[in-house]
């Protein structure tokens, strides 16, 4: 069977293969992929005094992170260190209510295959910032590559032609796209050390498509904030068809704030990855 739902290949499929970009990354029987893949993961669920302090100074736990009574933790021995793990608690005040071994799905063992975990982009040939630069490059090439042939396909079917300049339109979607990189790494960092920060994903969104949507001259005060500035450029030019001339200070403005935000967007991330590298819990992302 060939399916995304993964749950269903988890639930009723003995050999598995993970395609990746058209390749196979993965073809092994599901039980081995369980087993040697993906690393297990221990969840704690501790009354008491706050045991992640406790976690994050115990030499052979890879990883930690909790909230509350539970923690998420990886072992370096996996089920060896388990022995140990058990002694530790039993010198820390409070009590153990559960110890839960979370053996990995195929979801798990899904993202470790195609995207990787952020600690293996941290310590890989390249390291995270050029990854990630790659990652951003790509998909904004492909977006520009994508929007430009819809466009094209659309002029052809309706018999309609547009003219506008090609100079301040490429311009001003670029401004906008790395402004909205800039923002992203700030989610994504703030994300990293609050998990509860991708749940206000959404109104986030909502906030952006607005800030898109409203034009500057009904709101100037929104000429500084992200996204809004290259937008209103992109209208001014595609739609009332306005000059280069009459772009050029907006343009430079736009560019000046595209800087800015990546700048504080990738300054935030880092950031956040201290803490989280601190944690010990970059394994777990």
């Amino acid at each position: 069977m060939s399916t995304h739902v993964l749950a269903d290949a988890d639930r009723v499929c003995d050999d598995v293969v993970i395609m990746t970009a058209g390749r196979a990354v993965v073809a092994e029987p599901a039980a081995d992929l369980r087993r040697n893949y993906a690393s297990p993961a221990y969840e704690v669920t501790w009354s008491g005094t706050d045991l992640g302090p406790t976690l994050r100074g115990l030499d052979f736990v890879a990883a930690a992170e909790g909230d509350g009574p539970i923690h998420r933790l990886l072992l370096a021995g996996g089920d060896a260190d388990l022995p140990r793990l058990l002694r530790a608690l039993a010198e820390v005040p409070g009590s153990l209510e559960r110890l839960e071994r979370k053996t990995p799905t195929l979801e798990d063992i899904f993202a470790e295959a195609h995207r990787g975990t952020l600690e293996q982009l941290f310590l890989g040939r390249y390291g995270f910032g050029v990854a990630a630069a790659g990652h951003v490059a790509s998909a904004m090439l492909f977006l520009l590559v994508q929007n430009f042939l819809l466009l094209v396909v659309m002029l052809l079917i309706t018999g309609q032609r547009v003219y506008f300049d090609a100079g301040p339109v490429l311009a001003a979607t670029v401004t906008l796209l790395l402004q909205g990189c800039g923002i992203g790494l700030i989610t994504g960092g703030l994300a990293l050390v609050v998990k509860q920060v991708q749940r206000a994903q959404e109104t986030l969104f909502l906030g952006l498509i607005l800030l898109v949507a409203i034009p500057i001259a009904e709101a100037p005060a929104l000429v500084v904030a992200p996204l809004s500035l290259a937008a209103d450029i992109l209208r001014r030019t595609m739609v009332d068809g306005a000059p280069f001339g009459a772009l050029a200070g907006d343009l430079a403005l736009s560019a000046v704030l595209a800087i800015g935000y990546l700048v504080l967007g990738w300054s935030a991330f880092r950031l956040c990855e201290r803490v989280v590298k601190a944690r010990g819990s970059l394994a777990l992302y």
